[in-house]
C-alpha cells in the first residue's frame, strides 16, 4: 500500500466518524429544538389566556400536553379549578399548584398562590407554611410580606399580622396607604394605634400626615409633619405641598397655614393676620397663594398695584372702574385664618376718586366654610374722598376657622354702570370683646 492509498482510507475512516457526530449533532439539534418550540408554545399559551376566560380549562390541558415541565401550565390548571368551590375541585387545585412548585420552586408568586388555595380550602397550618415560604424566598420584597400580614389578619392573629403589614408599608410607598387603611378600619380609627404602627420612620411619618389629611384629622396631621425632621420636610416638599392645598380647600386653616409657613409657601403668613396687608409685596396668582390678594379678571375693571397713592408704605391697591355694570362684583377678595366663635375688628383704609354710581363698592366679610355673609361694611361714597379709616366687626361661625373678605356693590339692578376709582391700604385684624349672636326665633 502506497503513502497515497494510506492517506485515503484515513481520510474515510475520519469522514466516516465525522457524518455520524454531525448526524448526532443535527438530531439532538432538533430534538432540542423541537422541545423548545413545544415549551414556548405552551408557555406562550398559558401567558396569554386568562383564568376568566370560557376555554381557560381546555387551554390549560393542552399546555401541559404540549409542555409539561412548564409551571405556567400548572399554574392555569390550578387557577381554573379553584373557581369551583367543591372539595373536589380545591383539592385538584391545591395539587396542580403543589406541581406548579415542584417545577420552579424558587419563584415565590407560585408560593403565594400555593397558600392562598391552602386557606381556601380551610387548611391553615399549610397555608401559613406556603406563605412563610415566599417570604424566605423573598424578604426584601413587598409583596409576600403583605399577603402573609393579611392571612395572619384574617386568622385573628392581630399581633403578627401587624408586624408583617408594617414590613410592606416600610417597603412600599404603594402599600403604605393600604397597610394605613386596614390599621384604621381595623382598630375603629384609633390614632394611638397607627402613630404606633407607623413608629421613628420618617418615610412612614410623611405618608401618615398625608393621610390623616386625607381623613380630615388636621390635628394630627400637623402632630406627625412637626415630628419630622428639617431635612425630611424639605425633601418631602411636593407631599407637604398637597398637604397644604387639601387643608386650605377644606377650609382647615389653622393647619393649612402651619404647613404653608414649614415650607415657605408664602412671605408672612400667620394665624389670625392679614398677609401683605399694605400691598408692598406682589399679588401672586399662583394657585398654592392660599392667604395671599386674590383678583380675578372683570370688563370695564382695572386692577393694579399703584404707588402714586398711598396711605403709608411705598403702595397702595388701585382699582379703577370704566362702566361695570353687572349686579355683582366679587372681584378681589383674601382668606384670613382665625378663631372659630372669636370676634374681630377688620379694619383698613379707603381712598375714592370721582366714584359715580347708584350701587358704589363695599366689602363683606363671609364665613369660610360656608360662604354666608357675617357684616359688611356700608357702601362707599360716591364722589371724591381723602384717605379714611373703616372698619367692621364680626364673630367667626363656630364651625369655621375664618373668613373671606371681599370687594361687593350694592345692588342697583341688573344692569347698573359705575365708574371712578377707588384705593385700598394699610388692613388690620383684631380680636375684640365677644359679640352676642341672636337668634330669630319663629312665632
Amino acid at each position: 500500500m502506497n503513502r497515497s492509498e494510506e492517506q485515503l482510507i484515513v481520510f474515510s475512516s475520519k469522514s466516516w466518524k465525522g457524518m455520524v457526530l454531525l448526524a448526532v449533532v443535527v438530531l439532538g439539534a432538533l430534538a432540542f429544538g423541537w422541545l423548545a418550540v413545544q415549551w414556548q408554545i405552551g408557555n406562550m399559551l398559558a401567558e396569554l389566556t386568562s383564568p376568566n376566560e370560557p376555554n381557560a380549562s381546555e387551554v390549560a390541558r393542552v399546555v401541559k400536553m404540549v409542555s409539561p415541565r412548564d409551571p405556567m401550565g400548572s399554574w392555569l390548571q390550578a387557577v381554573t379549578k379553584a373557581d369551583d368551590f367543591t372539595a373536589e375541585k380545591l383539592a385538584e387545585a391545591i395539587e396542580a399548584h403543589r406541581q406548579t412548585v415542584r417545577l420552579s420552586p424558587k419563584h415565590y408568586p407560585w408560593w403565594l398562590e400555593l397558600g392562598r388555595s391552602y386557606e381556601q380550602a380551610d387548611r391553615p397550618d399549610e397555608a401559613e407554611k406556603a406563605f412563610l415560604q415566599a417570604v424566605k424566598l423573598a424578604p426584601s420584597y413587598t409583596l409576600p410580606r403583605w399577603q402573609l400580614g393579611n392571612f395572619y389578619l384574617r386568622a385573628g392573629r392581630e399581633q403578627e399580622a401587624f408586624e408583617e403589614l408594617k414590613k410592606a408599608a416600610e417597603k412600599d410607598p404603594v402599600y403604605r396607604e393600604q397597610v394605613f387603611s386596614i390599621t384604621w378600619d381595623y382598630f375603629e380609627q384609633d390614632t394611638s394605634r397607627l402613630d404606633a404602627l407607623v413608629g421613628n420612620s420618617e418615610g412612614m411619618k410623611v405618608g401618615l400626615a398625608k393621610f390623616y389629611a386625607a381623613r380630615e384629622r388636621p390635628i394630627k396631621s400637623v402632630e406627625i409633619w412637626r415630628s419630622l425632621s428639617d431635612q425630611s420636610r424639605e425633601s418631602n416638599r411636593q407631599v407637604g405641598a398637597l398637604i397644604a392645598q387639601a387643608m386650605f380647600e377644606k377650609r382647615f386653616l389653622k393647619a393649612a397655614v402651619e404647613f404653608s409657613n414649614s415650607l415657605q409657601l408664602e412671605e408672612g403668613i400667620k394665624f389670625e393676620a392679614i398677609q401683605n396687608p399694605g400691598f408692598e409685596q406682589e399679588i401672586s396668582r399662583r394657585d398654592d397663594a392660599f392667604f395671599g390678594w386674590k383678583t380675578d379678571s372683570r370688563d370695564n375693571v382695572r386692577v393694579l398695584l399703584s404707588r402714586g397713592e398711598k396711605h403709608s408704605g411705598n403702595r397702595s391697591l388701585q382699582v379703577t372702574f370704566n362702566g361695570f355694570s353687572k349686579a355683582e362684583f366679587h372681584n378681589i377678595y383674601k382668606t384670613i385664618a382665625l378663631e372659630p366663635g372669636a370676634s374681630y375688628r377688620l379694619g383698613f383704609w379707603i381712598r375714592t376718586e370721582d366714584l359715580r354710581s347708584a350701587g358704589t363698592p363695599k366689602l363683606e366679610v363671609l364665613s369660610a366654610s360656608e360662604g354666608k355673609i357675617v357684616a359688611s361694611t356700608d357702601p362707599f361714597a360716591s364722589g371724591t374722598e381723602d384717605w379714611k379709616q373703616v372698619s367692621v366687626d364680626f364673630r367667626v361661625p363656630d364651625n369655621s376657622e375664618g373668613v373671606v373678605i371681599r370687594t361687593a356693590r350694592a345692588y342697583c339692578g341688573d344692569n347698573c354702570p359705575m365708574f371712578g376709582t377707588i384705593w385700598y391700604d394699610d388692613f388690620t385684624i383684631e380680636r375684640i370683646k365677644d359679640i352676642e349672636v341672636t337668634e330669630e326665633i319663629d312665632g
